[in-house]
Order: structure tokens, then sequence, then C-alpha cells
């Protein structure tokens, strides 16, 4: 990859590493090792934010997504705090507050649940499905409204599945009720 890196635009050279890294990530152990490590490498070469998270789109999220399955839960789990632009030693309710980055939320919320921080990943996937609906209810017939359902729908089906989990099964009844527009 090396002679053609010379030749390709930084958005390419990005997605070209992501590609390559997510392939790696799905074989084996060893190739999730060295998908883990190409991305280590790559990202050393970008810009941080004041929190340490890299600046290149969905990086940090692909790592912490080869950290969690390499079984380092903690380090992905800070990784997609620093993500979400929270400081990892906040308090629980600063943690559990939604930020601006939809993927990094839902992905530390599925982190928080495999972990059994179950009051952690209720809370911050509620307080997303709450800003998500009040989002939606002021922009009904904007662009973003699509975004907006199919973001909403992402976290419902996650709050659900982790209700039920939870034995919580009248409250995920009623969230499935909700979204197809029927009363319980």
């Amino acid at each position: 990859m090396e002679e053609y890196r010379v030749q390709l635009s930084d958005a390419d050279e990005q997605s070209s590493v992501m590609g390559l890294a997510r392939s790696l990530k799905e074989q084996n152990r060893e190739k999730l090792k060295e998908a883990f490590d190409l991305l280590e490498a790559f990202r050393s070469k970008g810009s941080l934010t004041p929190l340490g998270a890299s600046t290149i789109h969905n990086l940090d999220l692909t790592l912490s997504r080869c950290e969690q399955a390499l079984g380092l839960f903690s380090k992905a789990e800070e990784r997609l705090i620093r993500l979400r632009n929270i400081d990892p030693d906040a308090d629980e309710e600063i943690l559990c507050k939604k930020s601006h980055n939809f993927d990094a939320d839902v992905t530390n919320a599925r982190l928080w649940q495999f972990m059994k921080k179950h009051q952690m990943t209720e809370t911050l996937l509620v307080n997303v499905r709450k800003e998500l609906t009040r989002k939606l209810l002021s922009n009904r017939k904007t662009a973003t409204a699509e975004t907006l359902h199919k973001h909403l729908h992402i976290v419902n089906i996650a709050l659900a599945r982790h209700l039920q989990e939870r034995g919580l099964y009248e409250w995920a009844e009623k969230l499935l009720l909700e979204m197809i527009g029927k009363r319980p």
C-alpha cells in the first residue's frame, strides 16, 4: 500500500486504511491485532481533539470495536467516551449525557450493556431517545427528519433489547408498540 499512498488524497487514504482494517478485523485474532496496529499507526499521524479523540472520521469508533473484540473493554470504553467529547473521569450523570456523535453514543451504550453497566446503558439510551424525539418534533418537515427517524428507530430497538435483557418486559412492549403506532 505504501507505493500507492503518494497517489491517494487524504480522504482516499483514510477510506483505504479503514476498509483494510475492517476486513482484517473480521478474520482471526491475529488479523484483528494487525488491523488494530494498522489503525493505531494511522491514528498517530493525525490530529487529536483536546480530550484525545482522533479527528479522523470513524477511526476511534473502529479502534474501539477492535479493542472490544480483543477483550480490552475499559480501553474501548475510554476511547468512546473521549470520542463523545466527555472526560472519562466525569461523574456518571455526565457520562450518560447524549453527545453530538450518535454512532459513538449507541456504540458506548452497547458496550456498557455488554459490560453489565445496565443503569448507565439505560440512562444514555433514554437521554439519546429524548433528544432525538425533541429534534424530530421541531423538524418534522426538514431534510433531517428522515435521519432523525432512522436514529430514533435504532435507539428504540437498542433500548427495547436492553429492557428485555433486564426483564422489564412491559416497558419494552410499550416501547415496541409505540414504534408501530399502537397502544398497549
